[in-house]
């Protein structure tokens, strides 16, 4: 009886120091500028740009429909605050979107790429 053993004795989950941020951005103009400028500048390793997403919500008790541009910033959880200063400096919003997924399980050799690729 006492062979029996929960999930949580079996499981230990390493968090990564790699994460993933969300941003939307308006256009494209401004989207790229924002790209070019963290990869330039080592804050991040690579970003992938979903086009075309549509993003529902309230702004000013008015809900609001938009088509916008979604980045997701793959970096270094280390860089997370830099990234944030330096997209709410050169974003059009207001508020602009900024989101941290932590990373439980990434591939060893895709991590290490990326932390070659980002200071710190």
């Amino acid at each position: 009886m006492n062979n029996i053993r929960t999930f949580s004795q079996d499981i230990l989950v390493k968090r990564s120091n790699i994460c993933i941020i969300l941003c939307t951005f308006p256009d494209i103009e401004s989207t790229h500028y924002a790209i070019k400028h963290l990869l330039k500048n080592k804050l991040a390793a690579c970003i992938t740009q979903l086009t075309n997403v549509t993003s529902f919500y309230y702004w000013n008790n008015i809900l609001t429909k938009k088509k916008e541009i979604q980045i997701l910033i793959k970096s270094k959880l280390i860089l997370k605050n830099k990234i944030f200063l330096e997209i709410k400096k050169l974003h059009p919003y207001d508020v602009p979107e900024l989101i941290v997924l932590s990373t439980e399980s990434i591939e060893d050799n895709y991590k290490k790429w990326i932390e070659k690729n980002t200071s710190c």
